[in-house]
């Protein structure tokens, strides 16, 4: 998962995740944790904002690049800002946009709790994959029964 915001001085954030969640239905909410050094986390909490993209087969070097300390993760991307003010990145299989709900101290990370605001679903993109032990696997649906 791959989590962007927005700066209050205007710069793209991002960070790749491995803890996310879906919460809620009803309301629909999201949980994630980071890092309380991370500089995503310190966009989010200012700007209230935030997108979480489902990395899916075309997307393993993105994932790889938004989790190393790379000052410009964006740098060469066309990713853009959307209606409800987060950069979204293109080619992925779902991103979801949210607003920050609430937030919780947790060690040394910080979890955030975000109210889905929007979805969006491009099948065509590949099936999404799964950090295992150090690796991308993919995740497939099982036959049905």
């Amino acid at each position: 998962m791959i989590v962007t915001s927005i700066s209050t001085d205007g710069r793209f954030t991002g960070a790749t995740v491995s803890s996310f969640s879906s919460l809620s239905f009803d309301p629909p909410l999201v949980v994630l944790g980071l890092a309380q050094r991370s500089k995503t986390l310190q966009a989010i909490l200012q700007s209230t904002r935030f997108a979480a993209h489902i990395v899916s087969e075309p997307n393993r070097a993105l994932a790889l690049r938004f989790a190393s300390d790379r000052d410009d993760k964006f740098e060469g991307l066309s990713s853009t800002l959307s209606q409800n003010g987060v950069p979204l990145l293109p080619g992925f299989h779902t991103s979801i946009e949210c607003i920050l709900d609430s937030s919780q101290t947790a060690g040394d990370h910080q979890l955030l709790i975000g109210r889905v605001l929007s979805t969006a679903i491009d099948d065509e993109v590949g099936s999404p994959v799964a950090w295992l032990r150090r690796d991308f696997h993919s995740c497939l649906p099982f036959a049905a029964a």
